[in-house]
């Protein structure tokens, strides 16, 4: 990932942050215990040589060109974000429905409130699982290393963007949902009710959730 979409994401994060601190769903509240759970796994997170910001890219530097790389920017970037997207929805099902990978997974479900900070809240393991999936798909599909930075930058956007405490516009949600998981969306996922919890398990389109 580039320096400067790096920048790009830590810059949404924060106006996200300070959105549900001033006027979200929890306006004037900084849970800094939570905080420091959430960010401190992030760290450690970032911190592995496989994590999943990191080991597509270096997959697609180690593999070399291959059938997305000659594709035009813009078609290759999607076919890579739906492939991503797919794969990214069977694990998170097979993460709900193993137990072993649910012993991983409920340290996401673990937190007491939902915001932007829940969306780096990950078990290690469950992430290193997650970069070898994505690297997997990459390697396949032989995209640029430009095109896979693109990408993972969008999904991490995404990841950030759906667990945020923020309230749209019923109208907007509402049209907005029939193709992007919005934050309303996900936060049925977040339901301690299992019925709730075992559905809507897209992270950033709908479709595979309909289908």
């Amino acid at each position: 990932m580039t320096v400067s979409s790096g920048f790009v994401i830590v810059c949404f994060a924060v106006l996200l942050a300070l959105e549900e601190t001033m006027r979200g769903e929890r306006a004037g509240a900084l849970p800094w215990p939570r905080m420091a759970t959430n960010w401190g796994l992030a760290a450690i997170n970032f911190a592995l040589a496989a994590t999943l910001p990191i080991a597509p890219i270096l997959a697609a530097m180690w593999s070399g060109p291959g059938l997305l790389a000659s594709w035009p920017a813009p078609a290759a970037f999607l076919v890579l974000l739906l492939a991503r997207s797919f794969f990214a929805y069977w694990f998170h099902r097979g993460l709900h429905a193993t137990p072993l990978l649910w012993a991983m997974h409920k340290v996401h479900h673990a937190d007491t409130q939902i915001d932007c900070s829940t969306g780096l809240r990950s078990h290690p393991f469950e992430n290193l699982i997650g970069a070898a999936l994505a690297a997997g798909v990459v390697i396949a599909l032989g995209p640029s290393p430009a095109t896979v930075a693109a990408v993972t930058a969008t999904l991490l956007v995404a990841t950030f963007w759906h667990h945020a405490a923020i309230r749209l516009p019923a109208p907007l949600s509402g049209v907005l949902e029939r193709v992007i998981v919005t934050p309303r969306l996900h936060l049925v996922h977040h339901s301690q009710a299992k019925a709730d919890h075992d559905r809507n398990f897209g992270d950033i389109l709908v479709f595979w959730d309909k289908n």
